[in-house]
C-alpha cells in the first residue's frame, strides 16, 4: 500500500522556506501551532488563512484563561495569537486590503494582551 504524493505549490514551499519553524518559534507562536501551519498548508490550505485561525484558536484560549482568572496563560495564549496574525500576513509582499485587516488585527490583539498584562516588580 503507497501514499499518494501530495504536490504541495511552489507558494507554500517559499513560504515554509522563508518562515521554517524555528523562525516561528524564535518569534512566539506555539509549537504545536507552528507544526499544524506546515502540516495544513502542505496539504494545500493558504498560509495566512491556516495562520489566522491559529490565531482565533489562542485568542478563544487566552478568553478561557482570562475568564478563570490565568493571567499568566491568558497573557501567553494572547501573545502565541499575536505570533500566528504577524506570520499571516507575511503571506503578503504588499498591502493589500487583506493584509492591512490582518493588521488591524494585529493591532486590537495587541491592545487587548495589554489590558491582560500584569507586570511584577
Amino acid at each position: 500500500m503507497s501514499e499518494e504524493a501530495v504536490s504541495v505549490s511552489a507558494e507554500t514551499l517559499a513560504q515554509q522556506r522563508a518562515m521554517p519553524v524555528p523562525r516561528l518559534l524564535d518569534c512566539g507562536m506555539d509549537y504545536a501551532d507552528a507544526i499544524s501551519l506546515f502540516r495544513r498548508t502542505t496539504a494545500g490550505a493558504p498560509w495566512e488563512d491556516v495562520a489566522e485561525d491559529l490565531a482565533a484558536g489562542q485568542f478563544a484560549r487566552a478568553d478561557r484563561a482570562l475568564a478563570a482568572g490565568h493571567l499568566v496563560t491568558a497573557q501567553e495564549a494572547q501573545s502565541a495569537g499575536i505570533a500566528a496574525l504577524i506570520f499571516a500576513q507575511m503571506a503578503f509582499n504588499f498591502d493589500v486590503p487583506r493584509k492591512l485587516s490582518l493588521y488591524r488585527q494585529i493591532r486590537a490583539a495587541g491592545e487587548t494582551l495589554a489590558s491582560i498584562y500584569e507586570p511584577t516588580l
